[in-house]
């Protein structure tokens, strides 16, 4: 079980993107399996917002959004205070940038492992829970 960042996301949507084949690989595994996943619902701006502006298309953006709101599996979670409480500490002891602390926190929480492309995320976070690549959980199937 999963909480992946909107990085990984974004590079499955953008086929230019450099960790496009990837990602695009791992999470078709993922629906194909009918694994569960999370994401905090800030997934839902970030994801328009970086596709949007990659592709230079605002349909594209709400198009990604979309897709992520259908997919089966899918466990999107609100953030409260205490929720942003637990980021914000999380983001202060890492020293690692806001909107990636949420992801982190999520699956501190929950207990799954976070996925990202994100190199300071990967490298700091192994301490609050377990991080991987769409890469390195390809290689496990």
């Amino acid at each position: 079980m999963y909480v992946i960042d909107a990085n990984v996301w974004v590079s499955r949507w953008l086929k230019a993107d450099e960790f496009h084949e990837p990602s695009y690989k791992w999470l078709f595994s993922l629906v194909e399996d009918r694994t569960p996943f999370a994401a905090p619902v800030l997934i839902l701006p970030e994801i328009s917002g970086a596709v949007a502006r990659r592709s230079r298309s605002p349909k594209a953006g709400m198009q990604a959004s979309s897709l992520i709101q259908a997919m089966p599996g899918i466990q999107l979670v609100s953030m409260d205070a205490s929720f942003a409480r637990a980021a914000a500490g999380i983001a202060s002891s890492l020293g690692i940038r806001g909107a990636e602390a949420v992801y982190v926190a999520l699956a501190k929480a929950i207990g799954y492992t976070l996925v990202t492309w994100d190199n300071e995320v990967l490298a700091r976070s192994n301490q609050v829970c377990r991080v991987s690549t769409p890469q390195a959980e390809l290689q496990k199937l």
